[in-house]
């Protein structure tokens, strides 16, 4: 609660003096990196140049799953707040926020994985869920990719971000002993897909609050998008750790601690006040 009240006023203590209150979008970016850190290695490759398509494209993933914090701290904020207020998404809109944003960090990682491949393919055919694209690529990525586990967290993924082509994720609550818990609703049409994935990745009691026959499904937004954030960003750093480039980059570890993106100090105290 104290780092999502620093966030949202956008005043966030991670060091002492002047230099150590960051901005909200600062935090972001480090907690970005922290949950990608094999995304430096972009950045520090020391074999053939990178295309520079690719190298901006793993910053474009970061800056996705920046975005995907942000939403899961509109999710968090609107837990807290009884009435809900100007400028605070409604938790639906936040779920549906947190899976686009994550679905873009992975477009963004397929895209940058064919530019440093030389562009084999156009962009139409670029992504982890295309054959065409899976056959093209490294088999160390390949692998990845084709991970039962990482497919049902895609899946889960894209049917949460794929209710913008058709019924929306809804609003629902549960009250337990005076007790009322914010959910959300999945629909009928999604629901079977949906459960499957769900069971690949050990999380149904977890999300799933009740399962409505006629209806669809009531979720538990916060559980829901904490796992599935955190569950991205492990298999998108796996998949940047097999990225063909990635065993010529810096690895000595060493970071500037003059520069706020990579000062350890911030970055711990910034994982403890995300509790990712």
């Amino acid at each position: 609660v104290i780092g999502l009240h620093q966030r949202v006023r956008s005043r966030v203590i991670l060091g002492e003096g002047f230099g150590g209150v960051l901005g909200t979008w600062q935090v972001e970016m480090i907690q970005a990196r922290a949950l990608l850190p094999e995304s430096a290695r972009a950045f520090t490759a020391t074999g053939a140049p990178l295309p520079s398509g690719a190298v901006r494209l793993v910053g474009a993933a970061c800056q996705r799953l920046g975005r995907a914090l942000r939403a899961r701290d509109q999710l968090l904020l609107s837990s807290v707040q009884r009435v809900r207020s100007f400028g605070v998404d409604d938790p639906d809109d936040a779920v549906e926020r947190v899976a686009i944003a994550l679905q873009g960090m992975f477009d963004a990682l397929a895209r940058s994985l064919n530019e440093s491949l030389g562009g084999l393919l156009p962009v139409g055919s670029v992504g982890f869920h295309q054959k065409t694209f899976l056959k093209s690529i490294p088999e160390s990525s390949r692998q990845v990719a084709s991970d039962p586990r990482f497919r049902a967290l895609r899946d889960v993924i894209a049917e949460l971000r794929n209710t913008v082509h058709h019924e929306p994720v809804g609003r629902a609550a549960s009250e337990v002993r005076g007790m009322v818990e914010e959910l959300v609703t999945l629909p009928r049409t999604s629901a079977e897909r949906f459960l499957r994935n769900a069971d690949e990745l050990g999380h149904r009691e977890r999300w799933v609050a009740f399962d409505v026959e006629q209806t669809g499904l009531a979720l538990r937004p916060i559980a829901l998008c904490d796992d599935i954030i955190t569950e991205a960003a492990t298999s998108a750093n796996l998949l940047l750790a097999s990225f063909p480039w990635s065993e010529s980059a810096d690895d000595s570890g060493e970071t500037d601690d003059s520069n706020w993106l990579e000062n350890a100090e911030y970055l711990a105290m910034n994982q403890l006040l995300y509790g990712l």
